[in-house]
């Protein structure tokens, strides 16, 4: 009998303990806590006529939308360009096409007469 209030007693507790949890998290989410600042307003795009087929399509910033979009202009220059690529990777064999080749008796091979990419 005892165990059994015991057991009743903790899942009170326990109730009461997420009951409170609930209620805080109501009331810090209506207060507004950890709310994120809202964006600021965009400022008006001009966009010309609608694109036909093949036309070109003109935007103008403003230059508040400019410095908001972090757009940068420089000076075009003559100079020297690398053509180098550096990337992270890896190269693997391609297992759908990999063949384990296996001897039927036990012994050394020592030619294997297969074309490359056949």
């Amino acid at each position: 009998m005892r165990a059994l209030g015991r057991g009743l007693l903790w899942f009170a507790v326990a109730l009461g303990f997420t009951t409170l949890g609930a209620a805080g998290a109501v009331v810090a989410l209506r207060s507004g806590v950890d709310r994120p600042a809202s964006p600021p307003a965009a400022a008006p795009v001009t966009v010309s006529a609608p694109p036909a087929t093949d036309a070109d399509v003109e935007i103008v910033l403003g230059p508040e939308a400019v410095a908001r979009a972090g757009i940068k202009t420089a000076t075009v220059t003559v100079g020297s360009m690398t053509m180098e690529v550096v990337v992270p990777g890896s190269v693997a064999a391609n297992s759908y096409r990999e063949v384990k080749v296996a001897p039927v008796a036990a012994g050394v091979v020592t030619k294997v007469n297969v074309e490359l990419g056949a």
